[in-house]
């Protein structure tokens, strides 16, 4: 199955570090997507995005921020077709942004479908991948504390070793 897309575009963000990362896709010669732009164009609009947004339906989603019109807007002249906002555990949030169709016709219930399917897979994996990094981070932190308390410790024992030899002499 396909979506006839030429591009997509993977967009982690931490809004608590305020980290992002982005994961291309397909033929970027056309144009270049400011991260710093999707970024702030996402951050206004994460809350009361739903899962899946098609791009010419978002007319009908009517929420009254004008930030929504601006994400309307930023998806238009991108050529962003879809838009999808996985669900992950923890603070992460994570959008993909698909390009139009290739073929110029609108998505499919069969396309949405097929989305719906790669975003349950995509947010498992991605969770666990987060999680993982999570425990590793901790990992490299605890054996940095045991290090160190070893550390501490050696020295602890040179100098009752030297104390013990000096009162027995």
């Amino acid at each position: 199955k396909t979506l006839e897309a030429s591009f997509a575009v993977v967009f982690l963000w931490n809004p608590e570090t305020d980290k992002t990362y982005a994961y291309f896709g397909g033929d970027f010669t056309a144009k270049a997507l400011d991260l710093d732009e999707i970024k702030l164009v996402l951050k206004k609009n994460y809350e009361i995005l739903p899962e899946i947004n098609i791009t010419d339906e978002l007319n009908y989603f009517t929420p009254s921020a004008e930030s929504f019109r601006e994400l309307k807007t930023f998806l238009d002249s991108n050529n962003i077709g879809m838009l999808i906002n996985l669900n992950l555990k923890g603070k992460t949030r994570c959008f993909i942004l698909i390009s139009n169709r290739d073929s110029l016709s609108a998505y499919t219930y069969n396309d949405i479908v097929f989305v719906e399917m790669m975003n349950k897979n995509i947010s498992v994996a991605l969770s666990r991948a987060l999680l993982y990094e999570e425990v590793q981070l901790f990992t490299q932190t605890l054996q940095a504390k045991i290090d160190d308390a070893t550390s501490t410790l050696r020295v602890q024992k040179t100098q009752l070793q030297e104390k013990y030899q000096f009162e027995k002499d």
